[in-house]
């Protein structure tokens, strides 16, 4: 997963505002979305969309988080709406 923010360089004497990126793995993110509240999805590398049987209805917990976030490389979605 690539976190984007706003950093400034200098392009030609002029200061601009840039986009900085930076990695964080899928796993780390879907930690900080559960203790948020939030409801994380996998999504395969490089996939715009879950693909997992049954994802609408899946909640994963801190129990269950590295049974689909196991450090490979993937994407990651958050289900919102009504969660329970």
């Amino acid at each position: 997963m690539t976190v984007v923010g706003l950093g400034t360089t200098w392009y030609g004497g002029y200061r601009k505002q840039v986009a900085a990126m930076s990695s964080t793995s899928a796993r780390t993110a879907a930690t900080d979305y559960l203790a948020r509240g939030w409801a994380p999805i996998p999504i395969p590398w490089r996939a715009k969309a879950p693909t997992l049987r049954g994802w609408p209805e899946l909640r994963i917990t801190a129990d269950s988080l590295d049974e689909y976030f196991n450090g490979a490389q993937q994407n990651i979605g958050v289900l919102f709406g009504d969660l329970f």
